[in-house]
């Protein structure tokens, strides 16, 4: 592929992630909503707490997988050329500002923290009506706490290192 496509399809990539990262800020609090307007049945709302974990982990590893792709597009026109004006080192060069050695720029992490946000406020309204449905908001908070807590280490792992554009 010519650079002139790469970049071209780095962008394509860019406007999928956020048009994907739009709607799943809308679908997500619609769905929370939805949860709060359903709060007199307990087993509804833990289930859909829990189908909220899930959705939003599976946002969380597509968004990194994409932010990957992008990422790889422009990498692959840096290798031509290891000029600081290429696309990939005005990038390298703009994210080593907020974290140098990192191939994440600063929306990247801010973009994760509002998905990580609304996989907290899943988790908290999972173990609230878990609590509610085993009768034990303590358990209940062990649980779910430490269940959302692997999987947010999971999907960090994921997206920093499984995702990275060595791979």
């Amino acid at each position: 592929m010519k650079d002139d496509d790469l970049l071209d399809f780095a962008g394509h990539e860019a406007d999928i992630i956020w048009s994907r990262y739009n709607a799943m800020v809308v679908a997500d609090t619609i769905f929370i909503a939805a949860i709060a307007a359903i709060t007199e049945n307990t087993c509804l709302a833990f289930a859909g707490s829990c189908v909220g974990i899930i959705l939003t982990a599976i946002w969380w590893i597509v968004t990194s997988a994409g932010w990957s792709l992008s990422h790889a597009m422009l990498h692959a026109i840096g290798n031509e050329g290891k000029a600081a004006g290429t696309p990939l080192g005005v990038y390298q060069a703009w994210c080593s500002r907020v974290w140098p050695g990192c191939y994440a720029d600063p929306i990247w992490w801010l973009a994760h923290a509002v998905i990580g946000l609304f996989y907290l406020v899943y988790a908290a309204l999972a173990v609230y009506f878990g609590g509610l449905l085993f009768g034990s908001p303590f358990l209940a908070l062990i649980t779910m706490g430490l269940a959302a807590l692997i999987l947010l280490c999971a999907m960090l792992y994921l997206s920093l290192v499984r995702f990275s554009v060595a791979n």
